[in-house]
């Protein structure tokens, strides 16, 4: 997947192109549209037309047209890294080639294809069975000035043969409202059994904290080997805490670290210690995960429960009957594992499960401020107003998009928020097509275009952390993504959390994840306001 220069470098090629060749861009494009030989570029450009031909008024809904100044523009944005899966482009771009390039530049193609004429090689290149990922896809990228990310095919993730060394980067100490929660949970930690929840609200650095003292405990009692057993509700949240352990480990315990991503099918090994079977270092699973495999009795579940010297808890009011059970296990066998909790729901939120969750951490609350676990309303103002949180600002949808019919909203709602002084945007769509389309359309409104991208989870590494970077620092007003946000990102710019998403419940973790992207407050490096909005479509 190109990067948004990328897209603009080759929009210029493209263009230059065509009117070396002088191709009528409109009939070269209306080609595309409805005689290329390539069904995928035909489907393609159709369905991007037809979702975004209504709110950008281009023709009628039953005959979307483009306009002439964004031809172009829109077949370099909708056929985006599939660009050269195109015959006609290829040949287009082939045919420039033999306009402008000495005739020795192109002979490393004709020995790709074939031994032919010069003349020969558009139609050769075009009927070629071509694919991306390939000596001829790279030549063709390298001869025409095409950035190299059109040559090939993205994958969920790209690192392998090439790498980037950064330097070090030491986490910022804890805040003083932090180390209040580190003391107190270290002191429970080193209790045999110890029991506690750490209740602090979305943004305040809940996931760092407790690592952060799980990690010094693990240092300072100099166990070894060691059984670290970390439980999410959901694979995010694991992805959260394995970004967490990773940054900041070295720079707190003296020894290798080993852990297992022990979730989407990976596996963890078990070996012998003095107090029996383990599986060594971290662990980090999903609840659902977890329980599975204890249910099918695999080795590596049964160790991770039975000889953990913590198992740790995310979302601990979540699963409470599961939990529940875990920790009557632990109490019958007299096991010593701490059993901590983390949550940002305080007890008064959760009426029917309040004496339940308390007994289970034995009415042992960590929290940043005497009291918060019984009066969520004052912590969250005091950290507020110490400008560790940023203040939330709902605003009501129908307020934003006002008269705008169903479909168009969501776009009207972006723009209102612009226009209201919006400069940081992150939006969390339905599914990835909604994400991929309505950055499209911002982009590409002639009218009143605002720099807009989006991530799916196909997008390359290297891609992705492009566009992080760019809309981090303000070259991308709006980011638009589906599933993959919402926990370990950092972007304290962000001014405005937009969530498009319809059957979402507003008291689940997943949308306190989702609006926390936008709750550091200043002394984080965060706004001092941020606006949430929940368009539900209706």
């Amino acid at each position: 997947m190109p990067r948004p220069t990328e897209r603009k470098r080759a929009l210029a090629i493209l263009d230059e192109a065509l009117h070396s060749v002088e191709e009528d861009v409109g009939l070269w494009v209306k080609n595309l549209r409805f005689s290329s030989s390539n069904a995928k570029i035909k489907s393609m450009l159709r369905k991007r037309i037809n979702a975004v031909a209504s709110a950008l008024g281009w023709g009628s809904a039953a005959w979307p047209e483009i306009p002439s100044t964004h031809l172009l523009p829109f077949v370099v944005d909708a056929l985006d890294g599939s660009l050269l899966e195109s015959p006609e482009i290829r040949e287009t771009l082939v045919s420039w080639l033999v306009q402008t390039k000495p005739e020795t530049s192109l002979n490393s193609m004709k020995r790709v294809l074939g031994d032919c004429e010069t003349k020969d090689l558009p139609r050769k290149i075009a009927e070629a069975e071509f694919k991306l990922s390939t000596i001829l896809s790279t030549q063709l990228c390298t001869l025409t000035g095409l950035p190299l990310s059109y040559s090939a095919r993205g994958t969920r993730d790209e690192r392998g043969a090439h790498g980037l060394i950064q330097p070090i980067r030491y986490p910022p100490p804890l805040a003083d409202f932090q180390q209040v929660v580190k003391e107190k949970l270290t002191g429970y930690l080193r209790e045999d059994a110890g029991r506690a929840l750490v209740v602090m609200p979305t943004g305040s650095g809940k996931t760092r904290t407790a690592i952060d003292s799980i990690l010094h405990w693990i240092e300072d009692e100099g166990t070894s080997p060691y059984s670290l057993l970390w439980i999410a509700d959901r694979d995010e949240l694991c992805d959260q805490a394995v970004a967490t352990f990773e940054q900041l480990a070295p720079s707190i315990i003296s020894d290798d670290v080993e852990f297992w991503r022990y979730w989407r099918g990976h596996h963890a090994e078990v070996r012998d210690s003095p107090k029996g079977i383990i599986v060594p270092g971290i662990t980090i699973t999903t609840v659902q995960q977890l329980r599975s495999r204890l249910a099918n009795h695999e080795p590596a579940a049964q160790a991770l429960v039975s000889n953990a010297d913590v198992i740790i808890v995310d979302e601990a009011h979540r699963n409470l009957d599961w939990v529940e059970d875990i920790s009557r296990d632990l109490e019958l066998n007299n096991q010593s594992t701490r059993l901590i909790g983390l949550t940002a729901t305080p007890f008064r939120s959760l009426v029917a499960e309040t004496g339940r969750l308390s007994t289970l951490f034995r009415h042992r609350a960590c929290v940043p401020i005497p009291g918060g676990e019984l009066d969520p309303e004052r912590m969250i103002i005091e950290l507020t107003e110490a400008e560790i949180l940023a203040e939330k600002i709902i605003l009501d949808p129908v307020e934003l998009y006002g008269c705008a019919e169903q479909g168009k909203r969501e776009i009207e709602i972006i723009r209102k928020l612009i226009d209201q002084g919006s400069k940081s945007i992150i939006v969390f769509t339905n599914d990835v097509e909604e994400a991929r389309t309505l950055s499209a359309i911002l982009r590409l409104d002639n009218q009143n275009p605002i720099q807009a991208e989006h991530i799916e989870a196909s997008t390359p590494f290297s891609t992705r952390r492009n566009i992080i970077s760019a809309f981090r620092n303000g070259d991308i007003d709006v980011l638009f993504n589906f599933g993959i946000l919402t926990t370990g990102f950092d972007a304290p710019g962000i001014d405005t959390v937009v969530v498009f998403r319809r059957a979402l419940d507003e008291t689940s973790s997943l949308f306190a994840q989702m609006i926390g992207r936008g709750l550091r407050g200043p002394i984080f490096g965060g706004t001092k306001q941020c606006r949430v909005i929940h368009y539900r479509g209706n």
